[in-house]
């Protein structure tokens, strides 16, 4: 009963907070890991990207959005789009395009394979694919949600596997996301030190020039 009671709390607050959303509340249960922990507990490197899978499910990854909100930066992403939000990054950043077309197209031939009624334009639709990157248990046959045009009737070990697609991914995206932050940092940092050196090199010449005007 205390167990019945907690799980219906937490599924509460899924559905409640927006941030949430993606989070398919079946999976949420007492003593039992959701699958982006469970399919990403084999290996250390699986557990890194386990972490970065999570942070956008849950929407507590650092991105322009936020850093907006909490220390009122700008929230333009590098790719000069005026929103950088979880959904930017994983469905439309054209920085990320090859990193997320290799995961689309082994998800498309995934399931396309165990389901050939489905087609790639479903799978490639903006909420479909989504929901496939960020948590596809929404798609399992014993735990999934007929609210899709996507039937419910992927099996366990196929939503295992896409799990681990979006988990590759969303990783990557995290990675290279923070290598291009980085990458700029250090070049304005460089030109700052040149400005510097620059402006010592011109007042040493200045007052050359005035010691021999003297």
């Amino acid at each position: 009963s205390i167990n019945d009671h907690l799980e219906t709390l937490w599924r509460g607050e899924v559905c409640r907070l927006d941030t949430l959303k993606m989070i398919n509340p079946l999976t949420i249960k007492v003593g039992k890991s959701h699958p982006a922990w469970e399919t990403g507990m084999f290996s250390r490197q699986a557990t890194k990207e386990a972490i970065s899978k999570v942070r956008f499910l849950t929407d507590t990854m650092m991105n322009g959005q936020k850093e907006n909100k909490m220390f009122n930066k700008s929230s333009e992403c590098q790719c000069s789009h005026p929103l950088e939000d979880r959904f930017h990054l994983i469905l439309d950043c054209p920085i990320y395009q090859n990193i997320r077309e290799h995961c689309v197209s082994r998800m498309i031939n995934l399931i396309t394979k165990s389901h050939p009624e489905i087609t790639e334009s479903q799978i490639r639709e903006r909420t479909n694919l989504g929901y496939l990157i960020l948590d596809p248990s929404w798609f399992r046959w014993d735990i999934g949600s007929s609210g899709f045009s996507i039937p419910n009737k992927f099996s366990i070990e196929d939503a295992n596997t896409l799990e681990g697609y979006g988990r590759k991914f969303c990783f990557q995206i995290y990675k290279r996301r923070t290598e291009i932050i980085l990458s700029k940092e250090c070049e304005s940092e460089s030109e700052t030190e040149d400005e510097d050196s620059y402006s010592v090199h011109d007042t040493t010449d200045d007052t050359s020039v005035s010691d021999t005007s003297e």
